[in-house]
């Protein structure tokens, strides 16, 4: 079924009927506006301006909540469960968390938004610089936000600050510690 409306939503996609896509996106949005943040995510690509803004504002709410009940669940198990479990499931610090890379990912979104669609705004350089503060809190090994942080102060002509967010995006990509072993 999932696959289903997947694919109901990416073959309009694919042969270029983008307003097909958002007509199917809008019904899966008001058929379950509280879950899934994907379809969230898949409309603002859509969207323009600050329409796109709430959609990917949305599905941060909904990557948060999505956070905070896995959190809220890891708390509910009992420690022999946990214990059975634990061997089997990597560390945030080992392997970033699909949430956890997809919440730095909605905010480089958004970043990128308000320095093209909405940089005319009042406090677009302040929110926009807010949202790449969060891409990079929420996931440091995205190296999608620190390329965001890059662009970010390459339109500010603030060169400097490239070079460090250009060897973060090589650190994270490449991995070192590998090849210093």
């Amino acid at each position: 079924m999932l696959l289903t409306k997947f694919l109901i939503i990416v073959f309009p996609l694919q042969a270029g009927d983008a307003e097909s896509a958002k007509q199917c996106l809008g019904r899966a949005i008001t058929v379950a506006p509280s879950t899934g943040h994907t379809k969230y995510l898949s409309l603002a690509q859509l969207m323009e301006g600050k329409e796109s803004l709430q959609l990917y504002n949305k599905a941060i709410e909904i990557i948060i909540n999505a956070q905070q009940n896995k959190v809220q669940s890891n708390k509910n198990t009992s420690p022999d469960e946990h214990k059975e479990n634990i061997s089997n499931i990597p560390t945030l610090e080992e392997i970033p968390d699909t949430l956890t890379r997809e919440l730095s990912n909605a905010h480089c979104a958004v970043a990128e938004l308000w320095m093209t669609d909405l940089c005319d705004e009042k406090d677009a350089e302040m929110e926009c610089s807010s949202s790449i503060a969060k891409a990079v809190e929420s996931d440091p090994s995205n190296p999608e936000a620190w390329q965001t942080k890059a662009r970010f102060h390459l339109i500010k002509s603030e060169f400097e600050v490239i070079t460090l967010s250009t060897k973060q995006i090589y650190l994270k990509k490449m991995k070192p510690e590998i090849y210093l072993s």
